[in-house]
């Protein structure tokens, strides 16, 4: 392209301008991901010296808004009063503190990140915590991205990269880029950076005080609308789920079982919190735990005040097909006693016959409680207390499994 501008004598009244829309296409932290391998792409500007000043190698922090800001100037154009980009070589041209972006809805897979880039850090606010970095996506069919996942479920894929990619998602992080360019080290929980931390906090408040048009939720008709799209891209996050049919009213929707490999009409209840777009398959905590999703295939909570429980409702199961047995598979670092709670549909959560003690070991025992034959479940309450701080991991709850 520039030898044939060249040869047909445009090269001296042509801008030239090379830069990419995010980061490699292949890479699994680059494209449609808030990180730097995304967001931090080439900028190259030449033309005219009337249009592009001097020859020069500037660390602004710039934004995509700023290069439609400068093509309005070169075209001799006022760019609105309301448009933040700026023309990068204005004379009222003003260094960011800092260059923000967002992530939503990309294609099927939902989630919502806000972060910020400083000339040295970038903070990141993580919203929806019951999902991992790694969630199902338009790479799934890659080899790469098959060849991470076989990794992980072997036991092969080294520390580091299975806590980006299938860990916990933490509600910030914050890295020193000019150390840690590829975003290894999260340093929001180190006492040394905490100014930096609060700083960060601030700014990206402040940013998003002039408006978030993604901090609701999107209307049903958009949802339903991707949740027709191409079947082999696996729409596993709960935001689908209140618009699905669930048969056996095992509380997962026929087309979420579909995805994950389920039969949606067993009436069986399970979970095995594998599915990375929807860690926690509908449990919720209670206000004393926060979150509760831990590595992908589990969940992950401590007793901060030595008790806690877990609730999950939207169930319509028949007690008949589910074996009259419950089981949590779990581990627990301090001993631990465990009640089970069913509400058959008059609003009342009744014990079975518990406690069950559960002890500390690296392997995980199955907490077993008697349930009903008979009757329909539509609520149940698992209830731990142990000394405060108890670390609780839950690898799969279900029924019939002994």
């Amino acid at each position: 392209v520039l030898a044939g501008l060249k040869e047909n004598g445009l090269w001296e009244n042509t801008i030239v301008v090379y830069v990419s829309d995010h980061g490699a296409n292949q890479l699994v932290r680059h494209k449609q991901m808030p990180t730097e391998g995304g967001l931090h792409v080439p900028f190259i500007v030449r033309g005219p010296k009337q249009f592009v000043p001097k020859k020069q190698v500037r660390d602004d922090l710039v934004d995509i808004l700023d290069l439609s800001a400068t093509t309005l100037a070169w075209a001799g154009l006022d760019r609105p009063d309301w448009y933040e980009g700026q023309d990068l070589f204005g004379e009222d041209f003003s260094p960011r503190a800092f260059v923000a972006a967002a992530k939503d809805r990309l294609d099927h897979t939902i989630d919502r990140v806000r972060t910020i880039r400083t000339d040295r850090f970038r903070y990141t606010r993580n919203y929806k915590l019951d999902r991992i970095l790694l969630q199902p996506q338009y790479r799934d069919q890659q080899p790469y991205t098959q060849n991470l996942h076989e990794l992980y479920n072997t036991g092969k894929l080294s520390s580091k990269l299975t806590e980006i990619y299938f860990g916990e998602r933490r509600p910030e992080e914050l890295y020193d880029i000019s150390k840690d360019p590829h975003q290894l080290y999260n340093l929001a929980n180190d006492p040394k950076y905490a100014n930096e931390l609060e700083a960060h906090r601030v700014m990206l408040d402040e940013w998003l005080e002039k408006g978030d048009l993604g901090a609701s939720e999107e209307p049903d008709e958009e949802i339903a609308f991707q949740d027709d799209g191409p079947a082999k891209w696996r729409k596993v996050n709960p935001e689908y789920e209140h618009l699905r049919k669930d048969s056996d009213g095992d509380g997962l929707s026929d087309d979420w079982e579909g995805y994950n490999e389920r039969d949606p009409m067993d009436g069986k209840l399970l979970f095995t919190f594998d599915c990375g777009g929807w860690q926690t398959e509908g449990w919720l905590p209670n206000p004393g735990i926060s979150n509760i999703a831990g590595f992908k295939g589990y969940l992950d909570f401590d007793l901060p005040r030595g008790q806690g429980s877990l609730v999950r409702s939207g169930l319509n199961a028949d007690l008949a097909r589910q074996g009259g047995l419950f089981s949590v598979a779990m581990s627990v670092s301090k001993p631990t006693l465990v009640w089970l709670s069913l509400n058959s549909g008059d609003g009342v959560m009744r014990k079975m016959a518990g406690p069950v003690t559960v002890l500390p070991g690296k392997s995980y025992k199955d907490a077993k409680f008697r349930i009903p034959e008979v009757g329909m479940v539509k609520a149940m309450r698992i209830d731990f207390q142990s000394e405060e701080g108890t670390i609780v991991e839950i690898e799969s709850m279900r029924a019939n499994s002994g």
